[in-house]
């Protein structure tokens, strides 16, 4: 049974008490996606663990024999959604994957990964940004995911700075991002409680012009003509 999105689960993590058996760690994957299907659909606030025992088919008594609260629940699925996006992603960012590729291809990417992530992975996203308000662990964490996904960019920008009329590169990158970060996250945000967001996830246009965007802020001229819609889906790894 795999209740949730995140199928990675790290059992490892310091907030669970780690499986002996193999019967022990299928009883602990139920209850992290139950969990997490809960949370992204009723949210966290409004879970409980009772409510999390009778999706997974388990009793209270045995989710607390293996989990100290509520919250070493979503630590776990945070820190498993996190190392799973690090471990599997190494690949699509290889200089060599990037080396035949222009400037404006790599930002064009980094725009379209985001998109893959945000039609992909709404609700645990919004889960993680909702959290991160009020939830110390989990800020640290998605704070160390950006940095690293900002270094990532960096390195593959680093050879094209002759391209770039953008004086500072590495800046630029971190502007970038986070200006991504935080239009879709609010967009996604927004589709979740039915506001009606000006744009649409699924708007092949809206990705468009965020990467027109992107673009001309790095100094460079449109180039959205070039690139493959979803593009970033058929690489290996995310």
């Amino acid at each position: 049974m795999n209740l949730g999105q995140t199928t990675k689960w790290n059992l490892d993590s310091k907030w669970v008490v780690p499986p002996q058996q193999a019967r022990s760690r299928k009883t602990l994957e139920d209850i992290l996606g139950a969990a997490e299907k809960l949370f992204t659909a009723k949210g966290y606030e409004n879970t409980a663990i009772s409510d999390i025992g009778t999706l997974a088919g388990v009793s209270t008594g045995s989710i607390y024999s293996r989990f100290a609260d509520k919250d070493s629940i979503l630590q776990v699925i945070h820190d498993s959604f996190s190392k799973a996006l690090t471990d599997t992603s190494a690949d699509a960012f290889s200089l060599e994957e990037w080396r035949n590729h222009s400037a404006a291809e790599i930002i064009m990417a980094m725009v379209d990964r985001f998109f893959f992530a945000y039609r992909n992975y709404p609700g645990i996203l919004c889960l993680i940004e909702r959290q991160r308000l009020v939830n110390p662990a989990v800020d640290e964490r998605a704070r160390k995911w950006n940095n690293l996904s900002i270094a990532r960019f960096q390195s593959l920008l680093t050879g094209h700075a002759d391209e770039i009329p953008h004086p500072d590169t590495d800046h630029a990158v971190t502007v970038v991002h986070y200006l991504l970060h935080q239009t879709l996250a609010m967009t996604a945000l927004f589709e979740q409680e039915k506001a009606s967001p000006p744009f649409r996830l699924a708007d092949d246009r809206f990705e468009r012009d965020m990467m027109q965007m992107a673009l001309r802020f790095f100094g460079l001229p449109d180039d959205t003509g070039t690139w493959t819609p979803h593009a970033w889906q058929r690489l290996i790894g995310w």
